[in-house]
């Protein structure tokens, strides 16, 4: 819970980082092992997680130095324009990783658990859960995280050890690792996941002992990095490295193979996918809250006492989801717009502002 000074702990901050990136890098990091041996891929998840976790502590490194909120902190060095197209930056990366998380949804709520269902409908309800969490704001947040991981990430990791006794040591011991131009492809498509990390600087002024937020992002990124890479790693094991890069979702369909010793239900990917469509849900709070204050940063607050802008968001989002009009289309949609466009230029943002604050402290 918020505490009376209003801060979010070290613990909540990085339950809620984790319930962020987990569920978006189980499902979509395994697809893009496309044209590539299953040792090379396992390397290159390893170069990007690599890549991620440094990020992170450049992140938490720039955290600790600020006294003030990120707008503010970035005028001052950058001046008032530049924290301007950061902020819209900032918008438009989470802008289409809430519309790719609401197509992700649906399409796999869809496929698995209810056939019946339209897609609309799925995206409609996941949106709707977005629009209460940010109703509640940062408080909200941090309760539905810190509930859910404890309820969702046990389990789902119990399945996945489940699951790995079905793998054959054959399959993983074919093959060798090169690095290539596919694999540092594939290693910088991975750190395209966590490469809004940076954002988590606009939580600056609501964390309490600011100066551990380096040490909670790295811890988060390595347990997002491991547990993709163990699932990796068992879904090559059980499939073989052509039966992965078929499937759509090897990770589900890697938790269907669990065997659960005295247990007579068969329907684990059931229960997996109902664990991850739950994860997806703070995520996609997630993405509309830093919408939320993003516009807020970029149009002013306003008078918002009816929460129109909260609505307003979560039409946005829909609107943008409906408009792609599948998940193929939303996931290249993102990856040109995040992975080309957005997150380099974040990345540049972030390692100017650092280089400027090691500068001035060298001077000071």
């Amino acid at each position: 819970m918020i505490s009376e000074n209003q801060k979010i702990s070290q613990r909540q901050f990085g339950r809620m980082v984790v319930m962020d990136w987990l569920a978006k890098a189980a499902l979509l990091l395994p697809g893009f092992a496309e044209n590539e041996s299953g040792r090379s891929f396992i390397l290159s998840l390893i170069a990007g997680v690599s890549l991620a976790v440094a990020y992170a502590w450049v992140v938490g490194w720039t955290a600790r130095h600020m006294e003030q909120g990120m707008y503010a902190y970035t005028a001052e060095r950058l001046g008032g324009g530049c924290a301007k197209v950061l902020m819209l930056f900032y918008f438009c990366y989470a802008l289409m990783n809430s519309v790719l998380l609401v197509r992700l949804f649906g399409v796999v709520a869809q496929v698995f658990v209810l056939p019946e269902m339209s897609q609309s409908v799925l995206m409609a309800a996941v949106v709707l859960g977005g629009v209460y969490i940010i109703s509640g704001g940062l408080e909200v947040r941090a309760r539905v995280s810190e509930v859910l991981f404890s309820a969702l990430l046990y389990p789902l990791l119990f399945l996945l050890v489940c699951a790995a006794f079905s793998t054959e040591s054959g399959y993983l011991g074919t093959g060798r690792a090169e690095f290539s131009m596919q694999t540092a492809k594939h290693g910088l498509q991975t750190f395209i996941a966590f490469g809004g990390t940076g954002i988590f600087l606009f939580l600056g002024s609501s964390l309490n002992k600011r100066e551990n937020t380096g040490r909670t992002l790295v811890r988060a990124a390595i347990v997002t990095g491991v547990s993709v890479l163990a699932l990796c790693l068992a879904s090559i094991g059980s499939f073989g490295e052509s039966g992965m890069r078929a499937l759509p979702w090897p990770a589900i369909t890697l938790m269907s193979s669990a065997v659960i010793p005295g247990s007579f239900f068969q329907r684990w990917d059931v229960v997996f996918t109902g664990l991850m469509l739950a994860t997806l849900f703070p995520a996609v709070g997630a993405g509309m809250y830093y919408l939320k204050f993003l516009s807020e940063g970029l149009m002013g607050k306003g008078k918002n006492r009816g929460g129109g802008r909260n609505i307003g968001i979560g039409f946005l989002v829909y609107l943008f989801a409906l408009w792609c009009g599948t998940y193929d289309t939303a996931f290249r949609v993102f990856t040109v717009v995040n992975g080309y466009v957005c997150v380099p230029i974040l990345v540049i943002f972030t390692l100017t502002l650092a280089i400027v604050e090691c500068a001035g402290r060298r001077r000071g």
